[in-house]
């Protein structure tokens, strides 16, 4: 009987035993991972045993072994995070979708490429967010084709990305490799902790995007480190940008936040504002040893406050006449000049307020320093070792220069250590801010909920104060954080308290406004958010005259309650108070300083 051969049937019926049995090795565990949800593809940096891997198992291990990525982000599904094995990845890669690609060792997990495109090209047509970390990405241009449409190491477009704890490190020359990392269309990108060496242009911000960079080190480019172009808004805080050919910063044509930096050894400029008209914010920096620290062109509008400008081989501040700077509490201390005006164009309203100066050449060419201002040595602790917190005296009494020097001991750290290829990552745990140590039960600090505070008309609250000529956009950052959202006279916190607040053109808090979302209340009538046009009407006085207009912004006489459509206000001159309502219910509170 063992010796009669198996007819045919037998046979395919056999066949078909074995290949079902395969078939439902393969898939079951397949099945198993999408009921439990996993999405990651998560590759181990290790040679496992053909036998003991799954046949789906086996295609990843099989990719790794050839450094075929591209393939492993194709199969990862949206939200997924693949963790990229240890070793040498020279292909391009391409991100259409929400993943995070994340290395296994920065230092080990190298994408090394050679091409007329980016090493990493993300554009996810506005969906999802992309993260890379701890990544090394080294890139040039494969040939010195004029045609090449996007010459960057990471390119980024129409996307919401993350990127941080990863090195950028140019292949080639300044030719060769010429941006590092470019933004365009409607993107957010947001780089932390990441360490920049060389490139020609390091971190472009093209027309329309949005983002930040912070707690980077930029280092020994070519031409700038940071650039924001037309249309687009852009915070830099707490970066060391070093050993530029030409410019640290540079902003034409956006909105520019700068706080907390230390730009130091620029060749030409710390902060370039122009071409293009530009606007925003330059505050609490130390800008040290550039050839110029500050430089405005065309009809550029920034607040340039509490700064250290420092040891400028031409000028801590050069600016056009038509630009509109306002510079007030900086310490100007051993420039060529401390600043000067160029009367190249039309007047603008440059306006300096009080300043301190000590061991310039000249502190003011062609432009007047006020009566006012300090001559006197600041009294840095230790400069040499990046303290530059003040000793008693006229500049700290007055709250000149830095509000916040702790960070900055860090800051130099990193500066001094910038050879050192750990660095910034080495000194990422150590970020620390005098506002964090301020922030205990006995002073106001974010972890206070002011959604919920009391308001004294006509002047506001917890030293918050509309007319105080101290109360300015650093003030009121230092109380309440970081915005949701800033223009040049304006910070918003409707998100987080149901507040925001405008300044007037000398930089002084003119408003503050409480919209939904704020739960406080009026000192005295206990009027809010929640009570009704008749309440209002009762605490404060009934309308003299009601009158329809078209603009509602145009007309301010007292007890006029003025109407369009369903929307209406009421101003009370007496109490500095406007009311505007959306039918019964009041929808925003403005309260201004007393007449």
């Amino acid at each position: 009987m063992l010796n009669r051969p198996i007819s045919k049937s037998s046979k395919l019926e056999m066949l078909g035993t074995i290949v079902t049995i395969i078939i439902a090795a393969v898939l079951l565990p397949m099945v198993k991972a999408e009921k439990s949800g996993k999405t990651d593809v998560h590759v181990e940096a290790r040679r496992a045993k053909a036998v003991d891997l799954p046949l789906e198992q086996k295609k990843i291990a099989r990719l790794a072994k050839v450094g075929d990525v591209q393939q492993l982000i194709d199969s990862a599904l949206p939200g997924a995070t693949v963790i990229v094995p240890k070793g040498l990845y020279t292909n391009p890669v391409r991100i259409s979708k929400s993943v995070t690609l994340k290395g296994k060792s920065r230092i080990d997990c190298i994408f090394e490429v050679t091409a007329n495109e980016p090493a990493i090209s993300i554009d996810t047509k506005g969906k999802g967010l992309v993260t890379l970390e701890d990544l090394t990405i080294k890139w040039q241009l494969a040939t010195s084709d004029k045609n090449t449409e996007r010459p960057f190491a990471l390119g980024v477009k129409d996307s919401k990305t993350n990127v941080k704890n990863c090195s950028f490190v140019p292949l080639g020359d300044f030719r060769r490799s010429p941006v590092a990392v470019r933004a365009e269309g409607f993107s957010q990108l947001d780089i932390g902790s990441c360490r920049f060496e060389g490139f020609e242009y390091v971190i472009c911000y093209g027309p329309g995007t949005k983002g930040k960079t912070e707690n980077c080190l930029i280092l020994d480019c070519g031409h700038q480190g940071v650039i924001n172009y037309s249309g687009s808004t852009l915070r830099i805080e707490r970066n060391v940008i070093t050993g530029s050919r030409y410019h640290a910063i540079r902003s034409t044509g956006g909105n520019l936040y700068v706080q907390d930096n230390l730009i130091i050894n620029n060749a030409n400029r710390g902060l370039y504002l122009g071409n293009k008209s530009a606007r925003g914010t330059i505050t609490n920096n130390v800008i040290m040893g550039n050839g110029t620290g500050i430089g405005g062109f065309a009809r550029s509008r920034f607040e340039v406050r509490n700064n250290i400008l420092a040891n400028s081989s031409y000028a801590g501040i050069g600016m056009y006449q038509s630009c509109s700077l306002r510079i007030q509490d900086n310490i100007f201390i051993g420039n060529e000049r401390g600043w000067i005006m160029f009367e190249k164009s039309d007047k603008g309203g440059n306006t300096v307020y009080r300043n301190t100066f000590w061991q310039n050449k000249v502190d003011a060419e062609n432009f007047k320093k006020t009566a006012n201002s300090i001559e006197t040595d600041p009294g840095f602790v230790d400069p040499e070792n990046g303290n530059f917190s003040l000793r008693p005296g006229p500049v700290k009494e007055h709250n000149q220069g830095l509000t916040d020097s702790q960070i900055f001991k860090t800051l130099w750290k990193i500066w001094k250590n910038r050879k050192d290829k750990n660095e910034p990552f080495a000194s990422k745990t150590e970020w620390h801010s005098e506002r964090n140590d301020a922030r205990t039960e006995d002073s106001p600090n974010k972890k206070i909920d002011y959604s919920a505070a009391t308001v004294k008309e006509g002047i506001g609250f917890d030293d918050i104060a509309v007319g105080n000529p101290d109360c300015r956009k650093e003030f009121v950052r230092s109380k309440l954080g970081t915005p949701d959202e800033e223009m040049d006279r304006w910070l918003s916190y409707k998100q987080t308290f149901g507040l925001d607040f405008w300044f007037g053109n000398n930089g002084v808090l003119s408003e503050i406004r409480l919209n939904p979302g704020f739960r406080g209340q009026m000192i005295g009538t206990g009027i809010s958010l929640a009570s009704s046009k008749r309440e209002v009407f009762v605490a404060y006085g009934e309308p003299l005259e009601e009158k329809e207009i078209d603009d509602l912004h145009r007309k301010n006489h007292h007890r006029v309650l003025y109407k369009k459509e369903n929307i209406s206000r009421i101003y009370y001159e007496d109490t500095s108070l406007i009311f505007w309502f959306n039918g019964d219910r009041i929808n925003q509170i403005v309260t201004f300083p007393k007449q």
